[in-house]
């Protein structure tokens, strides 16, 4: 009896550890997953966008800067290259230090002119639709842009808009 009473409680010790083998195969397996898939994501993107031709821009807002963004517009070279409406909770993100990435596409080397036109609400209340532009010149390498709205260092009411090239 006491031999049965062991075995049966041996043959059940091994169906715990089967069934924690198997959770911790699992889990290595969803690991493993999540790391294909960023591989992947990593190489569509050098596919897609190699770095002779890529172009990157970023948005991003001062905490004080005196605008409620609603919108973004990017123009390369009088072309649309994308828009992007905000939520609330998005423009919280901007102000609290966040960067958002508008636009990722491909440009020839050479000249080109990029115009971001945001659009709000200034510290009154009135709705504002300004333009920034930049002049740049696309080399071999991936061009990194920020467009960033800002306090005016002339009116504490007024923001700036800036386009520039990020190093």
């Amino acid at each position: 009896m006491r031999i049965l009473v062991c075995l049966i409680l041996w043959m059940a010790s091994l169906g715990v550890l089967a069934e924690e083998s198997l959770q911790a195969q699992a889990a290595r397996l969803k690991q493993d997953v999540i790391e294909l898939n960023r591989e992947l994501y990593r190489l569509e993107e050098e596919l897609l966008y190699p770095a002779d031709t890529q172009l990157v821009v970023y948005v991003a807002m001062d905490p004080d800067a005196p605008f409620e963004l609603d919108g973004v517009e990017l123009t390369i070279d009088n072309s649309p290259g994308t828009s992007y409406l905000y939520s609330d909770r998005e423009l919280r993100a901007l102000r609290q230090g966040g960067i958002q990435r508008l636009y990722t596409g491909n440009v020839a080397a050479g000249p080109h002119e990029i115009v971001a036109v945001f659009n709000g609400r200034d510290a009154n209340g009135r709705y504002m639709r300004k333009a920034a532009r930049l002049k740049m010149t696309k080399t071999k390498d991936a061009k990194y842009l920020e467009l960033r709205v800002r306090r005016s260092g002339r009116s504490a009411a007024q923001p700036d808009f800036i386009v520039r090239e990020m190093k």
